[in-house]
């Protein structure tokens, strides 16, 4: 039961760090367009794919938080029918995309790596 509740926290807080980057795809901070939700994604994509493997101990627990958070992001990029976008077909939406599904594959290969080291 404990490992089912921790594995539900990870793909929680991966719903919701897809939602938080989502929005700060057109955020501005001191005026300039710094790329602030491809650097949050770079970074906590890996983890969260880390985290999901040691918790199932299983490669498909490393795997679902990237596949889960490329499919929230998607769903955000898409247009609803009032013509609101939240994630823009810009280059920082892009981006965004593009940087966190590469780290989601880097987490979903940390995570499923047996021990998490190299065996050499």
């Amino acid at each position: 039961m404990k490992t089912g509740a921790t594995y539900l926290l990870v793909l929680v807080l991966t719903l919701e760090l897809a939602l938080a980057e989502s929005f700060l795809t057109g955020a501005r901070p001191l005026g300039h367009a710094l790329p602030v939700a491809a650097a949050l994604a770079a970074v906590a994509n890996p983890l969260l794919g880390y985290a999901g493997g040691r918790v199932l101990r299983r490669a498909a627990g490393a795997v679902v938080p990237g596949l889960l958070w490329l499919a929230a992001v998607t769903w955000f990029g898409s247009q609803r029918p009032e013509g609101d976008v939240i994630v823009a077909g810009t280059g920082r939406g892009y981006g965004l995309i593009a940087v966190g599904a590469v780290a989601a594959v880097i987490g979903g290969v940390l995570g499923a790596t047996p021990g998490g080291q190299s065996s050499r």
